[in-house]
């Protein structure tokens, strides 16, 4: 891959990252009430207009979009690049994709924990907490945050390869707008499957406290299915975009070959 390339998929990572964000910012602020709310999703949502008006949906937006530009603009080289360095060692592709999940992971709780917990509880709240509050905290939690991002990327990129690489099987040909919308709404399914318990675990986490492994109540068992909900849905958004930025990528790097 190419200098431009590399600069091609930070553009591209970015702005995906930003447009898309501004989009499900909603949902995302519904998955954090959500999760210690024993109200429906449709009340909750109600609910939190009546409180707020619009703009308590977007209470956590400003850090939202600086955690998507940060994590947009490296993010992407490093899906392209790594593994290509793996592969070099005789890990098969899903393998390194697996491992190019866990080096972002370990990149984002490093970098991000406390931006991360500035969304979380600015969402809770309704109102933007200070940021210099959340870095005299330090990177607290960032073991949780740790564990919840590399489930999260490891599920999405292995699930990615593995749908993509099925869909080319069929056709020996590259992929379709079309095709790459199905490959992400696909992985968006198994991802939401896997890693809603562990986002569910690291909201509590930030907003109330919560050790990650005490048991659930069963109204937080209840909590877990409503918001794994919004979790699928606002990851078939960020997904499906990730696919076809993906796809276009591959191609790109097949044509260079």
């Amino acid at each position: 891959m190419s200098l431009y390339t590399d600069l091609e998929a930070s553009f591209l990572g970015a702005s995906r990252a930003l447009i898309v964000q501004a989009a499900i910012n909603p949902l995302k602020v519904l998955e954090n009430r959500q999760c210690s709310s024993s109200l429906t999703t449709h009340h909750l949502a109600v609910t939190i207009f009546m409180q707020g008006g619009g703009k308590a949906f977007f209470s956590d937006l400003p850090y939202q979009m600086l955690k998507a530009s940060i994590k947009g603009i490296w993010q992407w080289p490093m899906i392209m690049q790594l593994p290509k360095v793996f592969k070099g060692y005789q890990f098969t592709e899903i393998q390194s994709q697996a491992l190019v999940g866990i080096a972002i992971a370990s990149a984002d709780a490093g970098f991000l924990t406390p931006l991360e917990r500035g969304i979380a509880r600015s969402a809770s709240v309704g109102k933007r907490v200070p940021l210099q509050k959340l870095f005299h905290e330090g990177w607290k939690g960032i073991g949780m945050q740790w564990v919840r991002n590399s489930v999260l990327w490891v599920a999405f990129l292995t699930s990615q390869e593995f749908f993509r690489a099925r869909a080319y099987d069929k056709t020996k040909t590259p992929l379709t707008l079309i095709q790459a919308t199905v490959v992400g709404l696909k992985a968006s399914i198994f991802v939401s499957a896997v890693g809603a318990p562990f986002i569910f675990a690291n909201i509590l986490q930030y907003t109330q406290n919560r050790p990650p492994l005490s048991p659930l109540t069963k109204q937080e068992c209840v909590n877990l299915f409503r918001t794994s909900r919004i979790t699928l849905t606002a990851l078939a958004l960020q997904n499906v975009g990730s696919a076809i930025i993906y796809n276009a990528l591959k191609n790109d790097q097949n044509d260079d070959r």
